[in-house]
């Protein structure tokens, strides 16, 4: 759970299933590397959608550049997505200049807590 996205997320002016959506991603985000890989299927029973909601709400939010689909396979199958937030785009939906600011600096205190680490993506390699 990376609880700064939480932070971010939960001042945006988004609405309805859509925020839910990503405050989802963002807590099951890893607190280092930002990357999430939640199913469709697991996204939807988190907020309580169903499957179809979840793939409108998530294409809804990469076209609103808020966030970064990758696909991934493993042994030429598709699996879960893999989703990175977009943090400078989330910090310009924040209405309030003094809370942007605010979070901001909470998030680059956070990446610099995390300079350094040496983060494994996959942990099979």
């Amino acid at each position: 759970m990376s609880n700064i996205l939480l932070l971010i997320v939960r001042e945006l002016p988004l609405k309805g299933q859509s925020k839910a959506i990503l405050k989802s991603l963002a807590d099951f985000a890893n607190n280092d590397t930002l990357l999430t890989i939640p199913s469709y299927k697991t996204i939807a029973k988190d907020i309580g959608c169903s499957r179809v909601t979840a793939i409108n709400c998530i294409k809804k939010l990469v076209e609103l550049k808020l966030i970064k689909k990758d696909y991934r396979q493993i042994n030429d199958r598709q699996t879960s997505n893999s989703y990175i937030f977009n943090v400078p785009n989330l910090l310009g939906l924040v209405v309030c200049p003094k809370k942007r600011i605010e979070l901001g600096e909470k998030f680059l205190a956070d990446r610099e807590r995390v300079k350094g680490k040496v983060i494994k993506l996959n942990p099979r390699t």
